[in-house]
């Protein structure tokens, strides 16, 4: 009984690890910076390293650093179904991002606010295939 409570516990620590290795694929909307420049995974000289490589922060210069910045999203969604086409054109005026890192010596801390891997709402005016009866 002791090992099987061991290994759950195990299991529940080491699980949530796995949620965060996700890659380039969730990046993109971190912050603005991933945008003009997608090759930030070795970025050591601003606040993007936060996001792409938290480990980076160690080579930057000491020092309080701050950040903030917002993306406007123009997307369009469509989908065609049975000959219909249904489409979501709404816009993202708010998409922000806010970051905050200290830099002593061999000590960094951080900390990032935003809306990541999501944000934004989309509305089918004449309805989507999915909500049809």
């Amino acid at each position: 009984m002791k090992k099987f409570l061991f290994l759950l516990l195990a299991v529940c620590l080491l699980a949530p690890a796995g949620l965060f290795a996700n890659g380039t694929e969730n990046n993109y909307n971190m912050d603005a910076g991933f945008l003009r420049n997608p090759s930030k995974n070795t970025e050591t000289k601003s606040l993007n390293a936060i996001f792409y490589n938290p480990a980076g922060t160690a080579f930057m210069a000491d020092g309080l650093y701050l950040g903030a910045g917002n993306q406007f999203v123009l997307k369009e969604y469509s989908h065609e179904i049975g000959g219909t086409t249904y489409k979501a054109d709404t816009t993202t005026f708010l998409y922000p991002n806010a970051e905050l890192l200290y830099k002593k010596d061999n000590f960094a801390f951080f900390s990032a606010f935003g809306v990541f891997a999501g944000g934004g709402t989309l509305e089918y005016k004449d309805g989507s295939a999915t909500l049809q009866p």
